[in-house]
C-alpha cells in the first residue's frame, strides 16, 4: 500500500432488486474500508470505482456524507471518477448528494501516471463543468463553492463556461462576491461570463455596478447579448435610470436589436416608468410586429400615468387590429375607468369581457366590482357580484368598499355581517373598511364589537389596520380607547402618531396633542407634511406664540413652508396669538394661496379688530379675481359691523346675494346681525325672513333689533317662530325676549319664560339671571326679583348691582341698603355701579350718614374724580341739602359736564331759591356747557317739590325762549306736578290741554291726585281711565280713584272698582316709610308686626307728632278686605 487513509460513506436504503446485485461486492469493500478491514491503495479504488461507473447510480443513490482524505496521494483523481459515474447516471432528474468537503491541496503526491490515465481517459474538466450544471439545477450552493475551492486548491484553469456556471450559482444564493471573484479569475471572459455577471448584479439590485459592467463591456468591442441588453434595461427601469436606458435604447437602434419583441417591449416599460410616456410611444410605434405582450406593457404604461383617455383609444385601437385581448388588457382598461363615470363605453369593455370569457377570472371580476361601486353604479356592482361562481373575500372587500365611497356605511356594515354569515372570515382590508364607516358614523357601539371580533379572528393588526382603528375611535370621540390601541401597538409610524395628534386637537385637548408631539420628537420620527396643521392650530387655541415659532423654524429647516396648508396654518396660528405682522410676512411669501390663506388672514384682522386692513384684504382679494366663499364673506361682514361702514356692508350683502351665499345660515345670521348693529331694522328683517333655515343665532340678533328698535310685538312673531321650528332658544334669546314682555310692566309674562328658561336648565345662567332681575324690578315684582337671585348659586358683582339697582327703581332704598352692607360681608368690592344704586338710595331715605359713608369708600377706591360717581355725590349731597359738601365734590371733578351742573344747579333751586339756580346757570354757560333738557328738568323738578310755582313756571319759559330747547313731556309733567302740589287743578287742567305732546301715565296719576284732593269725581274719572288705558295693572291708581270714590261715600263704586283691581292681580304695594336714627335707617311697613325696637321707636314719632299738632286722616280708610 501506498498510503492509509479513511474513507466514511453513508449509503441508505439500499435496494435489494437484482439489478442491483451487480454493485453488491463493491458495496461489502466500501464497507471495509468503513470499518478499517482493509487498506487498498488510491490507484486500486480508482480501477474499481471505474469498472462499476456505469452502476454507480445506487451509490449514489443514498445520503453521501462527507468524505475525509488524509493519505490519499490520489485524491482528487477519486472525486474526478465519482463526478463522472455521477454525471454518466442513467437516472435522470434524481438528485444525489455529492462531496461536500474540500480534499485539500494533494495535487503534489499525484503520481504521473495515474494523473495522466485520468485526464485522458475521464476528461475531468467536462465532469466539473456536468457537475456544476448539476448544482445549478438542484440549488446545491454548498457543494458549487467545494468546486470552485477544488479547482482553486489544483490551479485549475476557470474557462468561461465553468465560469457562468459558477456566476450563476452564486448569484442565485446572493454571494455576489464570491461570484465577482470567479469573474475576476475567468482566464477569457466570453460574453455568456458577462452575461451571468451582469444578470447576476441584475438579480442583486446593484443597477450602477451593472452599468458599469456593460459599458466596460463594450470597451472591450464585445458585442452584448440579448439577455445583457434585458437585464440592463430592467436595472434602468427599476432605479429611474432613464439618461443610461436612453444610450442602450440608442445602440440597440444601431445593431437592430429594437426590432426585437421582447427588447421593445422592455424599452416601453423602462420610459414609461420613467415618466417618458412619449418616448415609450415612439419605440412602440416603429415595432414591426406587436402582440398582446406589447399592447399590454403601453396600456399598463398609461394606465400607471392616469392617462384613462389614451388607455381606452389604445384598446379600440387594438381591438379594430383584431389582437386578442389578455388578462393584463382587461385589467389595464378596468384601471383606466376608475374614476369615470362613462357607464356606456364602460358596459362595451364589459361585453368583451365576456365575449372572451374573462368573466369567469376572480381577478377581474373583483377589479369589475369595485369599478362599478367606486364609479356609484352599486346596482352593476351587486349584478357581478351574484353572477360569480366563487366568490371571495376581495369580492366582498370590493362591494364594501364602494358603499362606503357611496357615503351608504350602514349598509358597508351590514354586508360585512353578511359575509361573515356566509362563511367568509374578513381580513384586514375588511376591518379597515368596517372601522371606517363606523367612524364616519360614529357607530361607536358596532365599531367597539368589530374590534373585539379583529382580535378574536386572529388577523394581525397593521399598520393600515391600526391607523384606520385610531381615525374611529377618534370620530367616536373615544379618545381614551384610541390611545389604548396606540399604545398597545409595538411600533407606531408616523401616521399613527399624526391621527393620534389629529383626533386630540379636533376633540380640543390641545394640551395632549402637543405632548405627544413631544414624545414623538423624543422618539425621532418625524411627522408628515399633514400632522404639522394640527400642531399649528394647539399652538393656536392655546395661544402659545413661542411654541408655534418653534414648529415654524422645523417646517424651514425640513423645506416645508411651500405647503399651502402648513402656510395656512402658519397665518391662521400667528392671527390668533395678535401677530399679524408674523401672519402677513407668511403671507406675502406664499408662492401659491387658495381661498383658506386669504379667509386665514382676514380672519385674524378681523378677530383682533383690525377691521380697515381686513377690508382692505378683502379687496385686494376680489382685485386677484379669488372667489370669495361664505367664510370669506362672514370675516368682511363682522368687518363692516365693527367698523359701522353700512355702505361697504350693503355692497357686499349684494355680493353675497348674486353668489348665492345668503342661503349660508352662519352667513345670513351674521347679515341680520350687522344690518340689527348698525341700526337697519328693515334690511335685517328682510335677510331674517328670506333665510331658508333659521337658528338661534339669527333669531338671537333679529330679536335683539327688534328690543332695540322698541317693536315689543315683532318679538312674539319671532318667538312663535321658534317654538314652531324647535329652535330652542339660549340665553342672549331669552334676554330679548324678557325685554320685551317687561315693557307692558305686566310681570306674568316674564313669569312664563321664567318657567321656560327654567325647563331648559338656564337659570342658573349669571347673565340670564341678571335679566331676569331687571325685568322683573321695571315690572315691580322685587319679590320674584329677590327669588332669582337667592337661588343663583354663584352671584357676580353684577348680579349685586342688577338687584340693588331693581330696589333703587322702586323706592325700596332701605333694602339696597342691606344688600350693600350684604356685599361687603360676602367680601365682594363695590363697583361704580355699586355706588351709584347706594346714593340714589341714600337720596330716597334721606339717610346722610350713610352717604357721608359711601364718600369715604369712595374716596379710598379713587372713584371721587371718576365723572358718573362724581356727579352722583353731587346730586345726592344736592338733594339732602348739603349744598357746601356737593358744591366742594363739584368743585374736585376733573370733567364738569352738564349732568354736573345740572344737579348743583338742582339743589340750589331746591333750597336756595331761584335766583341762585339762575346765576349758576348762566355762569354754566359762561362756562361753555350748554343746558339741555335734562337740565331743566331737575330745576322743575326741584321747584315743584317746593311748590314754588312761579319760578318754576319762569324756567319754564326760560328754557323755551332764550336757550330753545323743546319741552318734553317730562317737563310738561314737572310743571303739572307743581301746579297740582299747589292746589291749582284749574291752572293744570288749562296746562293739559295746551300740550302739544300727548299725556302719559305720570301726567294723569299726578291729576288724579289732584283730583282725589279736590274732590274732583268727573276729572278724576276720566284721568283713572286714561292712566289704566296706558298700564292697567297700575295698583296706585284704582287705590287713589277708590278713596276719591270713598270720600263722596260712593262704596257701591269702591267694591266694583276693587274687584276689577283683584281681578286683573293689580295688586298694591304696602306703605313704607324709614327714619334714620343714630346712622341706622329703620323701615316701617304698613300691616307688619313691629319688633320691640321698632315698636319703641314707633310710639315716639307718635308722641312727636302728636305734640307738633298731627291728626290723622280716618275719612280716607277703605272698607275692604286687608290685603297680605
Amino acid at each position: 500500500m501506498t498510503g492509509m487513509g479513511i474513507v466514511i460513506f453513508d449509503v441508505r436504503a439500499l435496494g435489494q432488486s437484482s439489478r442491483m446485485r451487480s454493485a453488491s461486492v463493491m458495496m461489502r469493500w466500501i464497507q471495509g474500508l468503513h470499518h478499517r478491514i482493509w487498506h487498498p491503495s488510491s490507484s486500486s479504488l480508482i480501477r474499481l470505482f471505474h469498472s462499476y461507473c456505469a452502476k454507480i447510480e445506487h451509490l449514489f443513490g443514498g445520503n453521501l456524507r462527507p468524505l475525509r482524505y488524509r493519505h490519499f496521494p490520489d485524491a482528487f483523481q477519486v472525486v474526478s471518477i465519482l463526478v463522472a459515474a455521477h454525471a454518466t447516471s442513467e437516472v435522470p432528474g434524481r438528485k444525489r448528494s455529492i462531496v461536500k468537503e474540500a480534499l485539500g491541496d494533494n495535487k503534489d503526491m499525484v503520481t504521473d501516471q495515474e494523473d495522466s490515465w485520468l485526464l485522458h481517459q475521464h476528461h475531468y474538466l467536462e465532469d466539473l463543468e456536468r457537475l456544476l450544471r448539476k448544482c445549478t439545477a438542484d440549488e446545491n450552493f454548498s457543494m458549487g463553492r467545494y468546486l470552485h475551492s477544488l479547482m482553486l486548491a489544483n490551479n485549475i484553469e476557470i474557462s468561461g463556461s465553468l465560469g457562468s456556471l459558477l456566476i450563476q450559482l452564486f448569484a442565485s444564493h446572493g454571494a455576489l462576491l464570491e461570484a465577482n471573484l470567479v469573474f475576476s479569475q475567468v482566464s477569457a471572459a466570453c460574453v455568456a461570463v458577462w452575461e451571468a455577471i451582469i444578470e447576476a448584479h441584475c438579480l442583486l439590485s446593484q443597477t450602477d455596478i451593472l452599468i458599469s459592467l456593460y459599458f466596460k463591456m463594450k470597451e472591450e468591442d464585445l458585442l452584448p447579448s440579448k439577455r445583457i441588453v434585458l437585464c440592463t434595461l430592467q436595472a434602468c427601469t427599476r432605479d429611474h435610470k432613464l439618461v443610461y436606458g436612453r444610450i442602450i435604447d440608442d445602440q440597440a437602434i444601431r445593431t437592430g436589436r429594437n426590432s426585437d419583441v421582447a427588447v421593445g417591449s422592455c424599452l416601453i416599460n423602462m420610459y414609461a416608468k420613467c415618466g417618458s410616456i412619449a418616448e415609450a410611444q415612439k419605440v412602440f410605434d416603429i415595432l414591426p410586429f406587436r402582440n398582446v405582450v406589447i399592447w399590454n406593457v403601453l396600456l399598463a404604461s398609461y394606465a400607471r400615468a392616469d392617462d384613462s383617455v389614451t388607455v381606452l383609444s389604445l384598446f379600440d385601437k387594438m381591438e379594430r387590429g383584431n389582437i386578442s385581448p389578455g388578462k393584463i388588457t382587461f385589467l389595464c382598461v378596468l384601471k383606466a375607468f376608475n374614476g369615470m363615470k362613462l357607464l356606456g363605453s364602460f358596459n362595451l369593455v364589459y361585453n368583451n369581457i365576456l365575449k372572451f370569457g374573462f368573466d369567469v377570472d376572480s381577478v377581474i371580476s373583483n377589479s369589475l366590482i369595485d369599478l362599478y361601486a367606486k364609479c356609484g353604479h352599486l346596482q352593476e356592482a351587486y349584478k357581478v357580484f351574484e353572477s360569480l361562481k366563487c366568490q371571495d373575500v376581495v369580492s366582498w372587500n370590493a362591494l364594501i368598499s364602494g358603499h362606503i365611497k357611496a357615503g351608504q356605511n350602514a349598509i358597508a356594515l351590514q354586508l360585512l355581517s353578511r359575509m361573515q354569515k356566509e362563511g367568509f372570515n374578513p381580513d384586514a382590508y375588511s376591518f379597515s373598511c368596517a372601522f371606517q364607516a363606523c367612524g364616519s358614523i360614529a357607530a361607536e357601539e358596532e365599531g367597539n364589537i368589530l374590534h373585539n371580533n379583529l382580535v378574536l379572528c386572529g388577523v394581525d393588526i397593521d399598520v393600515h389596520v391600526a391607523s384606520t382603528l385610531l381615525c374611529m375611535y377618534g370620530k367616536c370621540g373615544k379618545l381614551v380607547d384610541a390611545c389604548h390601541v396606540f399604545e398597545s401597538f409595538p411600533h407606531p409610524n408616523h401616521v399613527m402618531w399624526g391621527i393620534m395628534i389629529a383626533g386630540y386637537t379636533q376633540k380640543g385637548c390641545y394640551i395632549c396633542g402637543l405632548e405627544l408631539f413631544e414624545r414623538m420628537q423624543e422618539k425621532l420620527i418625524e411627522p408628515d407634511v399633514d400632522t404639522f396643521p394640527y400642531i399649528l392650530n394647539s399652538c393656536a387655541n392655546l395661544g402659545i406664540f413661542i411654541q408655534g415659532m418653534v414648529v415654524h423654524n422645523q417646517l424651514s429647516i425640513r423645506h416645508l413652508e411651500a405647503n399651502v396648508s402648513v402656510c395656512n396654518a402658519l397665518i391662521d396660528m400667528y392671527s390668533k396669538c395678535g401677530c399679524l405682522g408674523e401672519a402677513q410676512h407668511v403671507f406675502a411669501h406664499m408662492s401659491v394661496r387658495d381661498v383658506v390663506s386669504w379667509n386665514s388672514l382676514i380672519a385674524g384682522c378681523t378677530l383682533h379688530g383690525d377691521h380697515i386692513s381686513a377690508l382692505s384684504i378683502f379687496v385686494r382679494m376680489m382685485e386677484e379675481n379669488i372667489n370669495a366663499d361664505d367664510i370669506t364673506s362672514l370675516a368682511a361682514v363682522k368687518s363692516c359691523t365693527g367698523l359701522g361702514a353700512i355702505l361697504q356692508g350693503m355692497e357686499l350683502h349684494h355680493s353675497i346675494f348674486v353668489h348665492g351665499l345668503e342661503a349660508k345660515v352662519a352667513l345670513g345670521s351674521n347679515l341680520v346681525d350687522m344690518y340689527v348693529k348698525l341700526q337697519c331694522i328693515e334690511e335685517a328683517a328682510a335677510v331674517f325672513w328670506r333665510l331658508p333655515f333659521a337658528d338661534v343665532v339669527s333669531c338671537s340678533a333679529m330679536l335683539s333689533g327688534y328690543v332695540q328698535d322698541d317693536s315689543w310685538s315683532q318679538c312674539a312673531d319671532i318667538y312663535d317662530l321658534m317654538v314652531q321650528k324647535n329652535i330652542q332658544p339660549d340665553s342672549i334669546s331669552f334676554s330679548c325676549l324678557l325685554k320685551a314682555a317687561s315693557q307692558s310692566g305686566n310681570a306674568s309674562d316674564c313669569r312664563i319664560l321664567h318657567d321656560e328658561i327654567i325647563k331648559t336648565d338656564l337659570h342658573t345662567d349669571v347673565m340670564l339671571a341678571n335679566t331676569l332681575i331687571n325685568v322683573y324690578a321695571k315690572c315691580s315684582s322685587m319679590h320674584e326679583a329677590h327669588y332669582v337671585f337667592n337661588v343663583l348659586p354663584e352671584r357676580s358683582l353684577s348680579t349685586w348691582n342688577t338687584i340693588m339697582t331693581g330696589y333703587a327703581e322702586n323706592d325700596n332704598g332701605f333694602q339696597v341698603l342691606k344688600l350693600f352692607d350684604l356685599m361687603h360681608r360676602e367680601g365682594l368690592n363695590a363697583n361704580k355701579v355699586s355706588y351709584l344704586s347706594t346714593l340714589k338710595a341714600c337720596c330716597s331715605l334721606g339717610s346722610v350718614d350713610h352717604v357721608f359713608y359711601i364718600h369715604d369708600q369712595v374716596i379710598r377706591n379713587l372713584l371721587e374724580s371718576d365723572s358718573v360717581v362724581g356727579n352722583m355725590m353731587v346730586d345726592t349731597y344736592a338733594r339732602c341739602g348739603h349744598l357746601d359738601e356737593a358744591h366742594r365734590i363739584f368743585d374736585r371733578l376733573l370733567c364738569k359736564d352738564v349732568v354736573s351742573w345740572s344737579a348743583l344747579i338742582a339743589g340750589y333751586a331746591q333750597h336756595k331759591g331761584a335766583q341762585l339756580a339762575r346765576q349758576y346757570l348762566f355762569e354754566m354757560q359762561q362756562k361753555g356747557i350748554k343746558p339741555v333738557g335734562k337740565t331743566f328738568t331737575s330745576i322743575l323738578g326741584a321747584y315743584s317739590n317746593a311748590g314754588c310755582v312761579e319760578e318754576g313756571n319762569d324756567f319754564f319759559k326760560l328754557m323755551r325762549q332764550e336757550f330753545h330747547i323743546i319741552p318734553s313731556i317730562e317737563h310738561y309733567n314737572c310743571m303739572i306736578d307743581s301746579f297740582c302740589r299747589a292746589g291749582l287743578l284749574d291752572e293744570a287742567k288749562k296746562f293739559l290741554y295746551s300740550m302739544p305732546i300727548l299725556p302719559n301715565v305720570t301726567t294723569w296719576m299726578s291729576l288724579l291726585t289732584s283730583s282725589r284732593t279736590f274732590g274732583d269725581i268727573e276729572f278724576g274719572r276720566f284721568c283713572f281711565n286714561q292712566a289704566t288705558e296706558l298700564y292697567p295693572y297700575n295698583s296706585s291708581a284704582y287705590m287713589i280713584m277708590s278713596k276719591l270714590y270713598a270720600d263722596a261715600n260712593m262704596w257701591t263704586e269702591v267694591h266694583k272698582l276693587e274687584g276689577e283691581r283683584k281681578r286683573i292681580f293689580a295688586w298694591k304695594k304696602p306703605g313704607k316709610a324709614c327714619v334714620e336714627v343714630d346712622g341706622q335707617v329703620h323701615e316701617f311697613t304698613a300691616g307688619e308686626t313691629a319688633s320691640q325696637y321698632s315698636s319703641n321707636t314707633l310710639r315716639l314719632w307718635i308722641r312727636i307728632l302728636k305734640n307738633r299738632g298731627y291728626v290723622p286722616d280716618s275719612n280716607s280708610v277703605l272698607d275692604t278686605e286687608v290685603e297680605v
